[in-house]
């Protein structure tokens, strides 16, 4: 008897987790990182070109790149899309296309990185995952102090073809 409740039980407990699995596309590459950080790797069946880290990123479907390819992103049956700062024009056709679809804002400052990481956990049900590498990071990233002296001006070029540079409103 206790081994059928044991099969019973065990049974449920998969039920249950299958039940919870998620098929994330991922159309931005700090989406891809922090669904890794968060455990959720596995539920990843798409992103796109420029997701390239962790190294088991590179192993996903390819969805486009800055320009997405909805037939693409469609044939992996995804139910949960998500972006960050991703075009709104991309946002309503993923909901043209019927898909549960979610574009975060872009981070402005180590804050907001924190929020968003906390939002993805949200989202994928992986909240006490997302505190704790929130945690984990104001741990090891120090706060240092407002300086008094004015920020020097820099460029920062993130990408040479095209260029692609780092502006005003960016956490670089």
């Amino acid at each position: 008897m206790t081994l059928y409740l044991g099969l019973i039980f065990a049974a449920l407990l998969s039920f249950s987790s299958l039940a919870h699995a998620l098929r994330i596309v991922s159309i931005s590459p700090v989406v891809t990182e922090i669904v890794y950080a968060l455990g959720e790797g596995p539920s990843l069946v798409g992103a796109t070109r420029w997701c390239t880290y962790p190294e088991a990123a590179k192993a996903l479907p390819r969805v486009g790149d800055a320009t997405l390819n909805f037939e693409s992103i469609v044939s992996l049956h995804p139910d949960l899309v998500l972006g960050v700062g991703n075009k709104s024009s991309d946002f309503a056709k993923l909901k043209d296309l019927h898909l549960n679809a979610a574009i975060l804002s872009s981070p402005k400052s180590i804050e907001a990185i924190y929020s968003l990481i906390l939002s993805i956990g949200k989202k994928l049900n992986r909240t006490e995952n997302a505190r704790v590498l929130v945690n984990q990071l104001q741990k090891k990233i120090p706060k240092l102090p407002k300086s008094s002296k004015p920020k020097p001006r820099v460029l920062v070029v993130l990408w040479a073809k095209p260029i692609i540079s780092a502006g005003k409103t960016s956490y670089i």
